[in-house]
């Protein structure tokens, strides 16, 4: 454990220096951020350049073998043999992209009956394990389950009995995802009571993540005192209609939401409490709670900075080690945050170069490579991460896992290679608080402005310092007492050897 101490006091020596060697690069307040290839955000919102954390790699186009191209692709899935699956919306079918980079179109589907069935613009699409897909296919009002070569297994219509959705309502489905119990979870155009949940045989079981709504106090005193002509004129409180579902592989239900505007996220950048607010992306729990940690610096938005439109997130795709990456349509960024919701790194944009989006509309990663479909473009882009990127991915990796010599490690390493970066500071802060050497840690949370964590790590040293201070104390009244007690016996012994005790 010393040894442990003497490192985290060195490097903290080390982060002094790279601090003071630091100078965040200023903006205004709620301009539009630089289209920097890739920064991050200070404790303050203030905007940085970082090193690249990705390297454009290949783009795909999707044109089958007949030379027709997608037409504003929504939706895309990785299938079990690595291949990606698309939802090609405007030519009504689903396109095959292989790893060798060759695609396979299927236009037609057999039911179960054994009649052939076509699509009516698709919009959404995701894979299983056991190689299936499920399609959104939303003009139809249905879900299709396929197996690997397109044959229909099953046919989700429309769930009868939705609560609160009349029966003449529009459906159109236009996400879908899948849990381990067969449980599917639907996203459908219009219904904004959260996310539709049926069962493996299609019945209606509820809606789950119904985001949370905040009216405003004073319309709500109004509210009180109006009349019924006056009631029907005012805002009518309704919940955020999601535009996406994923379900991770611990079952977590993902939901990402578009429909924030720009006030709402200004004054959650301006709130010093980020744990309660409304975010673009929610991650729901079995007890249909959501448990996204909103624990850093800012809460996850997206973009801070922007005059008039906020970050319009369309997806998200979960990594390894807690890590999870959002989808910026508006800008064409890609914002990836750790499992406490902190922001690690921002890149792409909007743009007429190779590596550049024109309009994103879905996220996966396939093991390191990150992929995204452009449905402007008709093409998946892939990039690879820089080694940088993979510093930072295997230094959260291992802060995720609990190897927390292993992070320290890297977490320098990171300082090193971006002083910019105050969150690698943070990080070995944390590695500092969990080998108890509080002092050391103290000043890591103070360079990199984290002054919560400082408090909190103040208040760890005080009981620290208490507990020593009280086993020092007790120690020192027990060897009085002892020297008390021996003393009293030797007296007795010498008075019982001068025959004293007998008179």
């Amino acid at each position: 454990m010393k040894g442990k101490k003497k490192s985290c006091r060195r490097a903290g020596l080390i982060g002094l220096v790279l601090i003071v060697l630091a100078a965040p690069l200023p903006a205004g307040a709620y301009a539009d951020v630089p289209n920097y290839s890739s920064y991050i955000y200070t404790q303050h919102g203030e905007d940085v350049v970082i090193p690249d954390v990705y390297t454009f790699r290949q783009s795909f186009l999707l044109r089958d073998a007949q030379g027709k191209d997608a037409e504003e692709p929504q939706d895309m899935a990785l299938c079990a043999d690595g291949s990606i699956a698309v939802a090609d919306t405007g030519n009504d079918r689903i396109l095959l992209l292989d790893t060798a980079g060759a695609v396979t179109a299927w236009e037609t589907f057999v039911l179960p009956d054994g009649s052939v069935t076509t699509l009516s613009g698709p919009e959404g699409i995701s894979a299983g394990d056991d190689g299936t897909l499920l399609i959104a296919d939303t003009q139809n009002d249905r879900i299709l389950r396929c197996d690997s070569t397109g044959q229909v297994q099953q046919v989700f219509d429309r769930p009868a009995n939705m609560l609160g959705v009349a029966e003449d309502e529009p459906y159109l489905p236009t996400k879908v995802a899948q849990d381990s119990y067969g449980r599917l979870y639907i996203v459908a155009r219009n219904i904004n009571r959260g996310i539709i949940c049926v069962d493996p045989e299609g019945l209606f079981v509820g809606y789950v993540g119904a985001p949370r709504v905040v009216p405003d106090v004073l319309e709500l005193l109004w509210r009180r005192i109006s009349t019924k002509a006056q009631k029907e004129q005012m805002t009518q409180y309704v919940s955020t209609e999601y535009n996406n579902v994923l379900v991770d592989s611990q079952n977590f239900i993902w939901g990402t939401i578009s429909a924030l505007d720009a006030d709402e996220v200004k004054n959650a950048v301006r709130s010093q409490d980020t744990s309660g607010q409304v975010t673009p992306v929610a991650k729901i729990n079995a007890g249909d709670s959501d448990v996204l940690k909103r624990n850093g610096s800012y809460a996850p938005l997206g973009d801070l900075r922007f005059e008039e439109d906020p970050s319009r997130i369309v997806d998200v795709a979960v990594q390894e080690g807690g890590m999870y990456s959002l989808l910026d349509f508006q800008r064409g960024r890609v914002f990836t945050y750790d499992n406490n919701g902190e922001l690690l790194y921002v890149f792409g944009g909007l743009g007429d170069e190779k590596a550049d989006l024109h309009a994103p509309s879905a996220l996966l990663y396939r093991g390191n490579e990150l992929c995204v479909l452009d449905r402007m473009q008709g093409c998946i882009l892939t990039y690879q991460p820089t080694a940088y990127g993979l510093l930072v991915q295997e230094a959260v990796t291992a802060q995720f896992d609990g190897d927390f010599d292993r992070s320290y490690q890297l977490w320098s390493q990171v300082a090193e290679s971006n002083s910019n970066f105050e969150y690698a500071f943070i990080g070995m802060g944390n590695v500092c608080v969990s080998n108890k050497d509080y002092r050391t840690a103290m000043e890591y949370f103070r360079y990199a402005n984290d002054m919560q964590s400082y408090s909190d790590t103040f208040e760890r040293l005080r009981k620290q310092q208490m507990s020593t201070a009280f086993s020092a104390i007790f120690f020192g009244i027990g060897a009085l007492l002892v020297l008390w007690l021996l003393s009293k016996l030797v007296r007795r012994f010498v008075r019982y050897v001068k025959g004293e005790d007998s008179k």
